[in-house]
């Protein structure tokens, strides 16, 4: 009964996102789209190289410890197209499908742990650099402070989840109500099966705290990347906005972009980066431009993705 309504979860960024829409100036969203500096976009792109390279070195990390041989070209490849898939998904949780490339390599089980150990450390570390924007945006604006405890509840909330989540007893009552909601019927006799190689899957990277420790070092290397690349696109499209300022808040506004009632972003993300846009004095028609800007070159950075999909489609 509650999966037939998860589906239209994502609506409410859409209606939240028109809501916004009807509220800016849409002929000066355009004005900055059409007086984008070049210069600046290609710089973005050729940004996301490194990202990649980071990226895909971070899921290598978590693959090792299964003695498992994956040459960087193919954790590239896999990487970009759950990337392309986890782009148009609710939280992206079609992101998960790139473990369905290491099935040949390992049991998907175990595969499935790399990706979503990958998923939470990256989760984590944004969390932690939320708090360090919690506390730089308290201690220089005056910021309601039910939005300040409503993040670090979320904080906490999440720690908890990811502390019980790799304990297989109280994961397995909590996961179950939740494998009946969202697995679809003709996939859960396979996930059942896989359920043990991932619990066995955690263990081993228990074991291995060394790779852990490395894959969180990676993860805040990438997403500095990533908001240097944000501050680069607002650079392009004219806004005059201090480096420090986007490496501040934009942890918060991914935060909020990755819950699942949106797809892409689509609304959370503006109306995150319409608030935080609003304590330096910039209105909510270059918040809207750049976050709309985020959104395409994200479409059209997943495109690689688009192509490894369309080269090599997984067979689930």
């Amino acid at each position: 009964m509650v999966r037939k309504y998860v589906k239209f979860f994502p609506i409410i960024g859409l209606l939240l996102f028109v809501y916004i829409i009807s509220k800016i100036d849409l002929h000066a969203v355009a004005q900055n789209f059409l007086n984008i500096d070049l210069r600046f976009l290609a710089l973005a792109f050729v940004l996301t190289v490194p990202s990649l390279l980071i990226k895909t070195l971070k899921w290598k990390q978590l693959v090792k410890p299964f003695n498992v041989e994956l040459s960087l070209k193919e954790a590239a490849s896999a990487w970009i197209s759950g990337f392309f898939i986890g782009l148009v998904t609710p939280g992206r949780v079609g992101d998960l499908a790139r473990a369905f490339y290491l099935k040949d390599k390992m049991k998907i089980g175990s595969a499935l742990t790399t990706v979503v150990v990958d998923r939470i450390l990256d989760i984590f570390v944004l969390m932690v650099l939320s708090v360090l924007g919690i506390f730089f945006i308290i201690t220089n604006f005056a910021v309601d402070g039910k939005v300040i405890q409503m993040i670090f509840g979320a904080f906490v909330l999440f720690t908890i989840a990811a502390i019980v989540f790799f304990q297989k007893k109280y994961a397995s009552r909590l996961l179950k109500p939740l494998f009946n909601i969202f697995v679809p019927e003709k996939y859960k006799e396979k996930l059942k099966s896989s359920y043990q190689d991932f619990y066995d899957g955690i263990s081993t990277l228990k074991a291995n705290k060394g790779a852990i420790a490395k894959a969180v070092i990676l993860s805040v290397v990438a997403w500095t990347i990533t908001f240097t690349n944000y501050f680069v696109l607002s650079l392009a499209i004219g806004l005059n906005v201090e480096y420090f300022f986007i490496l501040m808040i934009m942890p918060i506004a991914l935060l909020v972009e990755i819950l699942p009632i949106s797809f892409s972003g689509i609304g959370t993300r503006d109306a995150a980066i319409i608030l935080f846009f609003s304590f330096i004095g910039i209105d909510a028609n270059s918040a809207v431009s750049l976050s709309l800007t985020i959104l395409i070159f994200n479409y059209i950075y997943s495109l690689a993705g688009l192509a490894v999909w369309v080269k090599n489609p997984i067979k689930l």
